[in-house]
């Protein structure tokens, strides 16, 4: 995540309590004369000068987000109940490991195991039959950097429109006491942002099993740390090409609440698709009664702290999803060596992973062959009914054909086993 204004005040305000009177006094006129000279440069400026340069071109006509579903649904609760801790924590391990042999490693933008990184992020990606891409960007001079991008094609006349769960693969520990070293330090980034790709890969891992009717993209973005590169070159490519992004939901620092009280932030701006998003996922904690997490929700001119201001620069709607910022920041961590799995809160994060994944799901808009072919009673879920029901036609009872899932032309313990590994997947 990149320090914005408000950010950077807090840090300061902060330290500054450690410092004698006199001593504070000083270094906070210095401070205010670095804010009022950050404050006249475009927000955009974060002093990184890598990078290609973008696309251009006018700005294409953005549909409207889709409306949120106000009714509880068995099937995006179901979708919800399958977010595993203990995969939010294997792959937070895996990504602060990097290259480190079983030890902290990094994945800095210009340090070679970002290849890695990518690497692992693709894998899984593929893993659960998605589309893959390496959106490679950059210049022989500066070199190459990838966003990795997962695709689950939607069905139907709706396929176009585009919905987007991002997170930001890079990391940097440039706060580290004592200072840093890129080539040789490690730079971890178990919160920022191991906790938001985590995330994007098990939404992908539990939705790649249905079916939607809008197009969804999984991407881990690179260069986020050196001023959004990965979003910026991203957004605007996507932009000249006409692509129909309807939503963005980018998660950046997800798992730190030291003081559990469960608040987090969504940020949106002035738009009205933005703060639809907002809404859409501030109803669905509601909806499926995730009670342990409370919504601080950001509108106006929105806080420009990651790859969803790329978005907006260009005329997408977009929210971010992050840990409180403003009352329990991960100051003791962010960005050094110590962003580490174990100082994270990781029910928290479950929570946050659970209904970031219902929001999507309502968003993309679940197609008819998103209902598992066991849900024998058109119920919209797979549970102990229709578990009853095959047992019921075993022995004997007429009912529909459609049970003999092998096509063996009988009911077998073959075709009860199919029916239990969907009550497996769905988490009845």
């Amino acid at each position: 995540m990149v320090y914005t204004r408000i950010m950077r005040y807090s840090l300061r305000v902060q330290a500054m309590r450690k410092i004698s009177a006199a001593i504070g006094v000083a270094l906070l006129s210095v401070f205010c004369c670095v804010n009022m000279v950050q404050a006249m440069l475009p927000d955009d400026k974060w002093g990184s000068t890598y990078g290609p340069r973008a696309p251009t071109g006018q700005p294409v006509p953005i549909s409207a987000a889709p409306a949120t579903a106000l009714a509880y649904d068995p099937l995006i609760a179901g979708i919800m109940s399958q977010v595993s801790t203990s995969n939010l924590s294997q792959t937070i391990m895996a990504l602060q490991n990097t290259g480190g042999n079983g030890n902290p490693g990094t994945r800095f933008s210009y340090h070679p195991n970002l290849r890695l990184a990518a690497q692992y992020i693709g894998q899984r990606f593929a893993s659960f039959g998605l589309g893959v891409n390496y959106d490679m960007y950059g210049s022989p001079e500066q070199g190459y950097i990838t966003n990795v991008i997962g695709t689950l094609p939607g069905v139907g006349p709706n396929s176009t429109e585009i919905l987007i769960i991002s997170a930001h693969y890079d990391s940097i520990a440039n706060r580290t006491p004592g200072g840093w070293n890129s080539d040789i330090q490690s730079a971890p980034g178990a919160d920022d942002d191991g906790s938001g790709v985590a995330t994007v890969i098990e939404a992908a891992r539990i939705l790649s099993s249905y079916s939607f009717s809008r197009t969804i993209r999984f991407i881990a973005f690179s260069g986020e740390e050196q001023g959004l590169l990965g979003s910026l070159w991203y957004a605007a490519a996507q932009q000249s090409l006409g692509a129909n992004i309807v939503g963005v939901l980018q998660l950046d620092m997800v798992a730190w609440d030291s003081n559990n009280d469960g608040v987090m932030e969504v940020d949106a701006n002035l738009t009205a698709a933005s703060q639809q998003l907002a809404q859409s996922f501030s109803d669905s904690r509601q909806i499926y009664g995730e009670s342990g997490i409370s919504t601080r929700i950001y509108y106006g001119t929105g806080r420009g702290t990651s790859d969803h201001k790329s978005f907006w620069q260009q005329g997408y709607p977009a929210v971010l999803i992050s840990e409180d910022s403003s009352n329990d920041f991960n100051i003791g961590h962010y960005h050094t060596t110590g962003d580490l799995l174990e100082t994270l809160n990781l029910p928290y994060m479950t929570r946050i992973a659970r209904v970031t994944a219902g929001t999507l799901a309502t968003l993309a808009g679940p197609s008819e062959s998103a209902i598992l072919e066991t849900d024998l009673n058109a119920d919209h879920r797979v549970d102990t009914e229709d578990l009853r029901m095959e047992m019921s036609r075993w022995r004997g009872v007429p009912l529909p054909p459609a049970m003999d899932f092998d096509k063996d032309d009988r009911i077998t313990v073959a075709d009860i086993m199919h029916i239990v590994k969907d009550l497996g997947q769905t988490g009845r």
